[in-house]
């Protein structure tokens, strides 16, 4: 069986495009069991970082239904 080297929030390449399958990617903050890319692990870091200055409950802002654009895994 070979892995899937796709990010499942932007279908680039994990880790990235470059360097599809040479080490592993970041692990989601949705459920802390998805690999997602370099970038989408730094963009839910900073969604979540932001969400913390602003106060915010910073899961909201990661939560896939607070985010229609972003494919979900199945």
């Amino acid at each position: 069986m070979t892995k899937n080297y796709d990010c499942p929030r932007c279908g680039g390449g994990i880790p990235n495009d470059v360097q599809r399958g040479l080490y592993p990617g970041a692990l989601s903050r949705w459920d802390n069991a998805t690999e997602v890319c370099s970038q989408c692990g730094t963009d839910e870091a900073l969604i979540q970082y932001m969400a913390h200055l602003a106060k915010a409950d910073p899961q909201s802002a990661v939560r896939p239904e607070a985010r229609p654009w972003v494919k979900i895994p199945a």
